[in-house]
């Protein structure tokens, strides 16, 4: 055994071919696993001197020191892991093909009475001394070697020795992933790999393993460094068959590399893949060939996904129009455009259009593929979203229940569809403030999802995301706080640090820790995020906005108003290029602007921002939209700085919508009717310390009015009755008879 910090002796990979010659040829070991060949082949084979098989063979040529160490599983079939490292090997040179390979470089004959100390100080050394890991990984979507604890340890050898890390297949495999490769079955494929579940035969061997990697480098960066060295194979092997054909086969592997881009979250690299399958694929088989219009549906999706919705919903329509010329309008991928062109426009805030085109969608699929199609139901549901996106909770609930109950009858509960239409449904009771019963379904999705997807299936880490927002919105914030933390480290590893996923859950927790007052810590990690999404998605990303916005809030919070300000406007900016005038995000920037510039005392500024908020919600959601009422109640404040009567108008007519939104007794109508308590309150006050008994009368006499409508506070009925007892008797009177 070589010391430590010694490279260990290998084999050369030709080695691999004399062995196999020697014991019969191929079809002696056809059907073995290494294991059986150990038994049938090499236990023999050393059974004289016990030693092994590289101890035998040292000083013959085979024999060299190793340049790389070979990670596998035992219960491979042996003549599948030469061919893996034979393919992965074959662009290198010769002499850097020696390889340490467990079952010729180690004694197979003393095995059972080496200790655990033994094969974790050979296995880590070698690692070290070689500092290059190659791992046979079968089957690509479900890795044996992660699900085997030493397997595991050689890993986690490799990550704290800084080696390099590849990957090595069969032929019959590589070409599997290859034509198989698609969004599901990647993220299939992550929901089922955690090497902190691995097996070993010994139990002990499993608890100490894993003890050694939690108290060092950690499960979540080990696995992490196995899923960017996975990613790096997949995108190699596409790259390579790109290279390798020309014409539409060459478009066909460009655009599965484009869509194993995008959903990777590397935006950039897939819009110029699918630019150049698309491209090709028009000018060799025509816009409206089908496979063109497929393709330019994914591009269009990519483009939703980058925040380019108008440029999304262009392609869209040209699709829709090719389907059209096609005689193919209501086919299945026209309607699935269709649905998509309906979603893109509610990105768009275009909420009168969308609805009008789910609507038509769900008529359409309904009649074309049948009243009981999953699609149906997914169309329906993304019909209740643009209806909660408006507002309309209660309208929405029906139509969620639907699909959910429909779905489960047609398919169970444990098809994917069904479990993304409960926890639609659980968002709709939180977002009707239903939390308990909303935390009780969203329990249940999430065991559900990690039962049928895996723990950390990125569906299942949404899932976990809105188990979060809604124990923080119960001011559960500690339980909050820690699931969020718990989704950051499964995204970090499984999806990786810069995904989209990863910094929309890094932004929830920096809001988290902003609600429960740890500034510190959420500047820190806003800036961090704010950093890498504008890295990654750029800074006029709606996702980039909107952890913007929400620094500038905290800022906001803090007193910091020039701070908030500098950042607002830079919102304010960006929004205005990329989104149309009506949208919600937009105007949320404009209001914000505007009252920051209240809040420093520059009514100049704010007044037109304010008047431009309460027009374009006024025209576009209505007089009594939540969110028109409460940008009339900003412009009735500023107001009431200048002009008084304006401002009381503003503010009444602010009360009127509320009783007819809210209702009477709602919340936010007694913080209106408050208000108003409060106007009436101040100027008759002011007046009565400017002895203007005239003006006093006026306004207790409108207060008085009001309150016939809406009953006034006890706080506001002592205040009133204190004023009018320090008022000059008889003076209200006779002003009061002559203002009838």
């Amino acid at each position: 055994m070589a010391t430590d910090g010694e490279v260990p002796l290998g084999v050369k990979l030709g080695y691999f071919t004399e062995f196999i010659s020697a014991h019969g040829g191929p079809a002696a070991f056809t059907g073995l696993t290494t294991g059986d060949v150990c038994t049938t082949f090499l236990l023999p084979m050393t059974a004289a001197t016990k030693t092994s098989l590289v101890e035998q063979l040292t000083g013959t040529t085979a024999v060299q020191p190793a340049r790389w160490f070979v990670s596998h599983a035992w219960k491979y079939l042996f003549l599948d892991v030469v061919e893996s490292l034979t393919s992965f090997f074959a662009t290198k040179p010769a002499d850097e093909c020696v390889v340490w390979f467990d079952l010729f470089c180690n004694s197979q004959h003393d095995t059972s009475v080496k200790p655990f100390s033994w094969w974790t100080s050979i296995f880590r050394s070698s690692i070290g001394a070689i500092q290059n890991v190659v791992m046979v990984l079968l089957p690509w979507d479900r890795p044996i070697p992660l699900t085997r604890a030493w397997c595991v340890f050689e890993v986690f050898s490799a990550v704290s020795t800084n080696s390099s890390f590849h990957v090595a297949m069969t032929q019959a495999e590589t070409n599997r992933f290859a034509d198989q490769v698609s969004v599901s079955a990647f993220y299939d494929m992550l929901g089922h790999v955690k090497s902190a579940a691995c097996e070993a035969f010994k139990l002990e061997d499993k608890a100490a393993i894993c003890t050694a990697i939690e108290q060092t480098v950690g499960f979540i960066e080990m696995d992490n460094m196995v899923f960017r060295v996975f990613e790096r194979w997949m995108d190699h092997t596409l790259s390579k068959r790109i290279a390798a054909s020309t014409g539409l086969d060459q478009a066909t592997w460009q655009l599965k590399l484009a869509s194993l881009f995008h959903v990777q979250g590397k935006y950039v690299e897939a819009e110029a893949l699918f630019d150049a399958g698309i491209a090709t694929r028009i000018t060799l088989a025509g816009t409206d060939d089908l496979r063109t219009i497929e393709a330019s549906d994914l591009l269009a999706s990519l483009h939703k996904d980058m925040g380019k919705f108008a440029e999304a919903e262009q392609r869209l329509r040209t699709c829709i129009a090719a389907y059209e010329r096609l005689g193919q309008g209501e086919s299945p991928s026209a309607l699935v455009v269709l649905d998509k062109l309906a979603t893109t426009l509610q990105g768009l805030g275009k909420y009168s259009e969308a609805e009008a085109m789910y609507t038509q969608v769900i008529a359409k699929r309904a009649v074309v593929l049948g009243p009981t199609h999953q699609s149906l139901f997914v169309s329906k549901s993304n019909l209740a979203g643009l209806l909660e996106e408006q507002g309309k909770y209660d309208a929405a609930t029906p139509l969620h229940q639907e699909c959910l109950a429909a779905s489960v009858a047609t398919v169970g509960q444990d098809n994917p569809n069904t479990l993304t239409l409960k926890n639609n449904l659980a968002r709709n009771l939180h977002l009707r403030r239903e939390l308990a019963a909303a935390e009780v379904l969203y329990t249940e999705c999430l065991a559900d999802s990690e039962r049928v997807l895996g723990e950390d299936h990125p569906g299942t880490l949404a899932t976990l995301n809105n188990v979060a927002a809604n124990y923080c919105y119960q001011r559960k914030y500690a339980a909050g706080e820690t699931i969020y933390r718990t989704v950051i480290e499964r995204s970090k590893r499984v999806l990786g640090p810069e995904h989209p996923s990863t910094l929309l859950s890094m932004n929830n927790l920096a809001s988290v820790l902003k609600d429960t007052k740890k500034y510190e810590a959420a500047g820190v990690l806003f800036q961090e995020c704010i950093a890498l999404s504008d890295k990654v998605l750029g800074a006029s990303h709606p996702s980039s906005l909107t952890t913007t916005f929400n620094l500038a809030r905290m800022y906001e919070q803090l007193g910091k108003v020039d701070d908030a300000l500098k950042l607002m406007l830079q919102c304010l900016t960006l929004r205005r290029q990329v989104l149309p005038p009506d949208h919600p995000s937009l105007l949320n920037t404009i209001r914000g602007v505007a009252m920051l510039y209240e809040s420093k005392k520059d009514l100049a500024a704010a007044e037109p921002l304010l008047l431009e908020y309460v027009e374009i919600q006024t025209c576009s959601r209505g007089p009594h939209h939540p969110d028109t009422i409460m940008g009339r109640f900003a412009l009735a404040e500023h107001r009431a700085r200048t002009d008084h009567d304006e401002a009381e108008a503003l503010f009444l007519s602010c009360v009127e919508s509320a009783v007819l939104t809210f209702g009477p007794q709602a919340s936010e109508t007694s913080s209106l009717t408050g208000a108003v308590q409060v106007l009436y309150l101040n100027r008759s006050i002011k007046s009565f310390n400017a002895k203007e008994w005239g003006e006093v009368a006026h306004h207790i006499a409108a207060l008085e009015d009001f309150g016939l409508k809406h009953p006034l506070s006890p706080e506001t009925l002592e205040k009133l009755t204190a004023l009018k007892q320090h008022l000059p008797v008889g003076n209200p009177r006779r002003v009061v008879s002559t203002l009838g």
